[in-house]
């Protein structure tokens, strides 16, 4: 059976009032792994932080680290995983705007794994929907930005924002086969033009399909994100899971 894990972010506010209540729930809902978001993984010490998983039966299977932090204290960074355990750090979240910026970020980020894969710690990119929709001749500024980081770059692609922005989901995981071993489980609904993020049963996304495709494609890790929440937190992560659990995949 497929494993699946959540991005912390989804129970965001419900982690920072009560971590172990909410690693508990998520454990008991039946999630094998998390992915700690910016901000909310290091508000505890790594050692009580690494106990709480293995007593919950959670792996720590990455963690979003934002573009600045980890120009300014990548070390901190690796400390702080090496004690949890965790060998995947993703940058949430850049936005550049023409080809120039894109050339610096790709050259950071190929700093940012040079350094990473030193402690056996690799490095990924999560996409928006903003850089589908700036082009570099004739890519997308995403494509652009990461053929130039180099094949030690992984992708880990969000499926909602990549159908949000009017490309094919399951197309870009066979077009990055080898370099997604990590996959976004995202899913919008649209209304009245626009793309509102729900639960994952319905909406743009063929979730089935793309989880079947992403295993063809060397596929490893699936992550449930929901951003809004439709319920509560903890109401939307059941129902996700739950959802994923009977794809019986």
């Amino acid at each position: 059976m497929t494993k699946y894990n959540i991005q912390l972010f989804s129970v965001r506010k419900s982690f920072e009032k009560d971590i172990k209540g909410t690693l508990k729930a998520l454990s008991e809902m039946g999630y094998d792994g998390v992915e700690f978001c910016d901000g909310n993984f290091d508000i505890i010490e790594p050692e009580i932080l690494k106990e709480l998983l293995d007593f919950y039966g959670l792996t720590p299977v990455s963690v979003h680290i934002g573009y600045e932090k980890l120009l300014s204290n990548i070390d901190f960074y690796i400390d702080y995983l090496k004690k949890i355990e965790c060998n995947m750090v993703v940058c949430p979240y850049c936005n550049p705007q023409d080809k120039s910026q894109a050339d610096e970020i790709a050259k950071n980020f190929e700093m940012f794994s040079e350094k990473l894969i030193m402690h056996s710690i690799s490095f990924g990119y999560h996409n928006h929907q903003n850089e589908f929709k700036i082009k570099v001749g004739e890519q997308t500024i995403f494509d652009y930005m990461i053929e130039k980081s180099g094949m030690l770059i992984l992708t880990e692609l969000d499926l909602g924002h990549i159908a949000a922005a009017g490309e094919n989901a399951e197309e870009y995981i066979r077009k990055y086969a080898g370099r997604v071993t990590y996959l976004h489980l995202k899913q919008f609904e649209e209304k009245s033009g626009d793309f509102k993020v729900t639960t994952l049963e319905n909406g743009i996304v063929d979730i089935k399909k793309c989880i079947e495709v992403g295993k063809l494609m060397g596929c490893e890790y699936f992550i449930v994100e929901q951003d809004n929440i439709t319920n509560s937190e903890l109401d939307d992560a059941k129902a996700n899971i739950d959802f994923l659990k009977g794809l019986k995949l």
